[in-house]
């Protein structure tokens, strides 16, 4: 006669588990290596440099995030071309809140505030211009393309 083992509570259910692990594993790994390898747009895959170059539909508005306010950080010069060497139309007083439509890579400004080629277009007193980033506070946000557009031209 051979002796009966007894199960202890919760070695029952060990087995099962652990196949049942495996079993997920297994279907885990298929369904990546199926969204990896095998796309569902059916696009070839390559992996060298594409040359391929993007159209823009002109029948598709593009989406251009709205003018946005900041803050001048000291009494700054509007310009009518982003250069510090450009025509002045005015100065915008320290702390003037200015509407921001878009900015713009132009001529370097340095100053204690700290370094940049990037402008912003803004209109001040019915003149339209550019003001160095330098004397902009908005930190980060002015090289977010989904927050302050990307000027289209400096005219």
């Amino acid at each position: 006669m051979t002796a009966r083992r007894t199960r202890r509570p919760g070695e029952a259910g060990r087995a099962e588990f652990v196949v049942l692990a495996l079993v997920a594993l297994g279907f885990g790994a298929v369904f990546l290596w199926a969204l990896v390898l095998h796309p569902a747009d059916d696009r070839p895959r390559s992996t060298t440099a594409s040359t391929a170059t993007t159209t823009v539909d002109p029948a598709v508005p593009v989406t251009v995030p709205p003018p946005r306010r900041y803050r001048v950080v000291q009494g700054v010069n509007l310009r009518e071309k982003p250069a510090s060497n450009s025509a002045l139309l005015t100065t915008i007083p320290e702390g003037t809140t200015i509407l921001v439509e878009c900015r713009i890579t132009g001529g370097s400004v340095t100053a204690p505030e700290g370094q940049s080629d990037q402008w912003v277009k803004t209109t001040f007193t019915d003149q339209t211009g550019f003001v160095s980033v330098v004397y902009v506070n908005a930190g980060d946000e002015l090289l977010d393309a989904t927050k302050v557009a990307v000027c289209p031209s400096a005219g």
